[in-house]
């Protein structure tokens, strides 16, 4: 299972976190009553597989370039929220998906 929404919260709230990072638990990220604790933790995986997040020596997991890349594709034009969300339906790779979005929004400049 891949929620598009819970893998984007995830990141904007590594993004606003002082530090850039979240618990591995995603503690903090949403809250606790919304999702499983072992679906948030895959999320959080999904988000290291297709490196737009990384695991620190703390055990913290932080937003990378690519992380920030793929937040701003998306507020620099909205819809490509919509492009990112067919790619998904479509079957396409999640890692697909997200390059996908960078790679158009680069284009836009």
């Amino acid at each position: 299972m891949r929620d598009p929404e819970l893998l984007l919260r995830q990141l904007k709230a590594m993004r606003k976190s002082p530090w850039g990072e979240i618990l591995p638990s995603g503690a903090g990220a949403v809250p606790s009553n919304e999702y499983p604790s072992r679906v948030v933790k895959h999320h959080i995986d999904l988000l290291i597989e297709v490196k737009h997040a990384k695991t620190l020596d703390s055990g913290s997991v932080a937003i990378t370039n690519a992380g920030y890349d793929f937040l701003e594709a998306l507020e620099r034009d909205p819809s490509l929220w919509e492009q990112f969300l067919s790619n998904l339906e479509k079957g396409k790779p999640l890692v697909t998906a997200t390059s996908n979005i960078i790679n158009l929004a680069s284009r836009i400049n």
